[in-house]
């Protein structure tokens, strides 16, 4: 195996899809973020500690969520523009397009935070386990 091989596995390996909307269901591709990424978001949301206020934990989660989208499918250009004469096409994926589409729809956002939140969760407490073994 080359590390071409080895990054693609590693990176697919903390991603997963998360379907939102109804017909059509738009489905989102989201990888969890590294440490590393987690460090420089909280750092770039103001975030301190878990005492922060609370626009410093929007900031933060925000910036995960908007890191964490890495490709979608099912997505038109209605979901941004809905009067657009092309509304029904397909909106190809393209991470400056990710903001946006979020802006678009708060209930998404939260949906696809609180998803994001749990696998992180679940990625933590598999790796604290394989630590302890």
């Amino acid at each position: 195996m080359d590390l071409y091989d080895l990054k693609r596995l590693a990176l697919a390996a903390r991603e997963f899809a998360v379907v939102v909307g109804a017909e059509p269901a738009r489905h989102i591709t989201l990888r969890v973020p590294t440490q590393h990424q987690l460090v420089l978001v909280a750092r770039r949301s103001g975030l301190q500690s878990l005492a922060d206020d609370t626009a410093a934990h929007l900031v933060f989660y925000r910036g995960l969520l908007l890191l964490a989208i890495v490709g979608w499918h099912g997505v038109c250009i209605a979901d941004v523009l809905p009067d657009h004469p092309q509304a029904a096409d397909p909106l190809e994926f393209d991470p400056a397009a990710v903001e946006l589409w979020v802006d678009a729809h708060p209930a998404w956002e939260a949906e696809l935070s609180d998803a994001l939140m749990a696998r992180m969760t679940e990625r933590k407490q598999v790796q604290d386990t394989a630590a302890k073994n």
